[in-house]
């Protein structure tokens, strides 16, 4: 509550800064503040929670056309809960919710970013595009259609393959879109509208990205705004987070998490967002808690998986969001062992740089989730064995 009575003096008082950074653990709703920020800059009454204006309209499900959105996570397991969600319940809220986190992936492609992408990556926005079309039918979809929701699962899965097979395979920010999201910031806006650009995970863009955002965020244009949303803001260069004011997010607690989905999602309750998508989109976070454990626990005595069971954690770590819900575990296993005594705290530190580090090279150069597996078993060994 105070985050959000800060930043909603900063809107009402005409003082919100045009570069703000909201820093904070994953699903710590970062992103939907970050959304609900544009709808408050960009309504033209007095942005309450029900307004009708076109702006608020428009924001609401992201069909204007002055946001980008670049973001850095596993759409697809989060875009695959959601259609699967929106065939089992058919209602209202579903819909929106399936609508809305496809527009957020789909806002990656805006067609400001277009003109500097490359051949090989342009059929991504005409697979984009199709995907689009297809929520269009969601307008005039029947609640009571049961057949047709599956219909539309289906064919949404599909587009959805379409374009996972043909978009980039490196999500990391490049100096390109920073230059192509220039360009769009400095375009004269019809009517003074207010320009938005969010940015996920700008920490693991390379240096020559990083040095040309901080060129427009030393100056932005009039009327443009940018969030950058990390969760490793300690990553960021220093003169970045000289330009931007922080917006600390606190960990959402389990009370919180059961309360926001308890009232769609009533199948079964939820410790947290990861175990809601993880199941959403087939994955076993119990399983993938087991195998945290279990290498854990052969770091700390000298062991090492072997290479058939490398090959199963790999089946197991099935996504992105499945790897990283992994690492973490392991992270927090590394904190409780030294919290307990088991583990002094130089070890700890090092055992968790490790992880960190691993993590952070396999997003910055696009490396297998089989490969990173590998190399984590073996950096393990050879720190317990040091």
């Amino acid at each position: 509550p105070h985050l959000c009575d800060a930043l909603e003096g900063d809107v009402r008082s005409g003082e919100f800064p045009q570069a703000v950074l909201f820093c904070g653990p994953r699903y710590s709703l970062k992103m939907t503040t970050a959304l609900e920020t544009v709808r408050l800059l960009s309504c033209q009454k007095d942005g309450a929670d029900d307004c009708l204006c076109p702006a608020c309209r428009a924001n609401r499900l992201l069909e204007g056309n002055n946001l980008v959105v670049l973001s850095q996570r596993d759409q697809a397991s989060i875009l695959r809960t959601y259609v699967g969600v929106y065939r089992r319940l058919r209602t209202l809220t579903s819909r929106e919710q399936l609508v809305k986190a496809t527009r957020i992936a789909l806002l990656g492609y805006h067609g400001a970013l277009l003109k500097t992408a490359s051949s090989s990556q342009k059929p991504a926005f005409a697979a984009a595009g199709a995907l689009n079309d297809l929520l269009l039918t969601l307008k005039t979809a029947d609640e009571d259609d049961e057949k047709g929701a599956q219909k539309f699962e289906k064919a949404y899965l599909e587009a959805l393959k379409k374009l996972e097979s043909v978009e980039r395979k490196d999500t990391t920010l490049s100096i390109d879109q920073v230059r192509a999201i220039d360009d769009w910031a400095h375009q004269t806006t019809a009517g003074g509208q207010r320009q938005f650009v969010i940015l996920e995970g700008v920490e693991e863009a390379n240096v020559s990205a990083r040095n040309s955002l901080l060129k427009i965020l030393e100056e932005p244009p009039q009327g443009v705004y940018f969030i950058l949303v990390s969760t490793h803001p300690e990553r960021l260069l220093s003169t970045i987070l000289s330009r931007v004011r922080k917006y600390r997010f606190s960990p959402l607690d389990g009370v919180s998490v059961k309360r926001l989905l308890a009232s769609s999602y009533p199948e079964r309750p939820y410790a947290s967002f990861e175990e809601f998508f993880l199941a959403g989109s087939g994955s076993d976070a119990a399983a993938l808690k087991e195998w945290a454990s279990r290498l854990a626990s052969l770091s700390l005595h000298d062991g090492v998986l072997e290479s058939g069971e490398t090959t199963l954690l790999s089946g197991v770590c099935t996504s992105q969001s499945a790897l990283e819900f992994f690492l973490q575990s392991l992270l927090d296993i590394f904190e409780r062992d030294f919290l307990d005594g088991r583990i002094p705290l130089a070890k700890a530190r090092r055992l968790s740089r490790i992880v960190s580090s691993l993590e952070s090279a396999a997003v910055l150069y696009n490396q297998d989730r089989r490969l990173l597996i590998q190399n984590l078993c073996l950096k393990l060994w050879e720190e317990g064995n040091a």
